[in-house]
């Protein structure tokens, strides 16, 4: 585990002269879980309620939310984990001229981005597009971003997976401009060389193991190579497939996809049952997981 620091960024944390306050404060973003940030007092009294004993309010609106920027730093180096305020929505430099364009992002955490010629401008995170509010903060940033920064998208670019909020969003979105749609894993190693700075100019043997996505062959994609530029890719290499046991769930809940792992490894347990058998009944006693035989839906992943 990491050790955390908060960097004061107002000096209502703590001002020359005040009485001592609490040893130690246990600071918190206005939202909840996955939802945006709230940014109405009234609103935040009654949404936040169970999260807070004491609230600290403005006489001004805001106008733009943002939230906190999280960064790791190894070896004197800034990795941002979420970059957010502070940073957002100051331009990337890219190694390459793109057109006008829009790019919606993931479901999970989300931010956009919307790109033209030499530069891209990330938006803040956003949030989890699983419900009402946060699609609908979706829409004002993007609103923002797009006049802030003057750029007016002549195509979209969305994630291939059917069933994300944000691609229908794009869907909708996109009228008569082209829609572009991008396999999870290869945007992601596109980033990495825009973020390296790498001209396109060859090709790149990329190691993506960095969350699940969509894959081409309509598997839940994970641990994968690829041979790939910015305009496309060649899946070389991944991790063999397993059992994703309840879809989603099986990732919220990590035993579900241990047990798949010793399923597939074929482990056998001391007492000769069946590989892993004693495991996956000991896990369901306990109502951790139910039995991966039956009515749980059974994805492959990698």
């Amino acid at each position: 585990p990491g050790v955390a620091q908060h960097l004061v960024e107002a000096a209502l944390f703590g001002l020359a002269g005040d009485p001592p306050g609490p040893r130690v404060l246990v600071m918190t973003s206005g939202n909840l879980a996955g939802e945006p940030i709230v940014t109405d007092d009234g609103e935040a009294a009654s949404r936040l309620a169970p999260l807070a004993d004491a609230w600290l309010s403005h006489d001004r609106r805001i106008y733009v939310p943002c939230d906190d920027s999280v960064l790791r730093i190894v070896d004197h180096d800034q990795l941002p984990v979420r970059r957010s305020r502070g940073y957002a929505p100051l331009p990337v430099a890219l190694p390459i001229q793109v057109r006008p364009a829009l790019a919606v992002g993931s479901d999970l955490k989300n931010t956009f981005c919307v790109g033209a010629g030499g530069y891209g401008w990330l938006s803040a995170h956003v949030g989890d597009m699983d419900d009402l509010a946060t699609l609908q903060a979706f829409d004002i940033a993007r609103d923002h971003l797009e006049r802030v920064t003057g750029v007016q998208p002549e195509m979209i670019i969305a994630d291939q997976h059917p069933g994300y909020r944000s691609t229908a969003w794009a869907r909708s979105y996109a009228g008569d401009r082209s829609l572009i749609m991008v396999q999870h894993h290869h945007a992601h190693l596109a980033s990495v060389m825009a973020e390296s700075g790498h001209p396109g100019d060859q090709p790149v043997i990329g190691f993506a193991f960095d969350g699940t996505g969509y894959g081409a062959d309509q598997a839940v994609w994970g641990g994968e190579i690829m041979i790939a530029d910015y305009g496309g890719y060649q899946r070389a290499g991944h991790l063999r497939y397993t059992s994703l046991p309840g879809g989603d769930a099986g990732v919220r809940n990590p035993c579900r996809m241990a047990l798949s792992h010793l399923r597939a490894a074929e482990l056998a347990h001391p007492d000769r049952r069946e590989p892993a058998a004693a495991g996956r009944l000991a896990l369901h006693e306990h109502g951790h997981v139910e039995p991966l035989e039956g009515h749980v839906a059974l994805r492959e992943t990698s």
